[in-house]
């Protein structure tokens, strides 16, 4: 079973716009999925519609803060591989991708445990299984998986 498997609909961690336009390596975009290996949850109330196929269900997701990690890798990364462009003019895109790597795994390692995020998490009842509704419906819990690092992006992507 995949990660869309319990969307119906789109799943946000598919949508081309979660990030921006961005070509991620294979080994950023590992990274950067490993944060989702890390939240716990805890399930409260759920409020079912009328024709029960619909419902609300409010979980508590328990994760790093994540809130500033995309600004302070980007703030980070930029600093250094201007220095390393600058001092390296042979440089590769490789050797980008290596500082790239570097400084997430930085940012990474300094996370700070422990931040609640309360989210109304949207389902639906579809062929006798209950699915995430798909699309942006449910960017909040994503975002809450993600520690707040989604959020952060999406904040910082209409400040252009």
């Amino acid at each position: 079973m995949t990660f869309s498997d319990y969307f119906e609909g789109d799943s946000p961690l598919t949508n081309e716009n979660m990030l921006g336009n961005q070509e991620l390596t294979a080994e950023l975009s590992a990274k950067f999925f490993a944060i989702y290996k890390h939240f716990t949850y805890e399930i409260g109330d759920a409020t079912l519609s009328e024709d029960k196929k619909s419902a609300t269900v409010s979980i508590v997701v328990t994760n790093y803060d994540g809130t500033t990690l995309y600004q302070v890798w980007m703030e980070d990364y930029i600093t250094q591989a201007m220095e390393f462009g600058l001092s390296h003019p042979e440089a590769t895109q490789d050797d980008f991708n290596e500082i790239a790597i570097s400084t997430l795994t930085t940012a990474v390692d300094a996370w700070v445990d422990g931040n609640e995020y309360t989210v109304d998490v949207k389902m639906v009842y579809v062929d006798k299984v209950w699915k995430l509704v798909g699309g942006d419906d449910n960017f909040e819990l994503i975002s809450a998986m993600s520690g707040g690092v989604l959020q952060s992006i999406k904040d910082l992507s209409s400040m252009e």
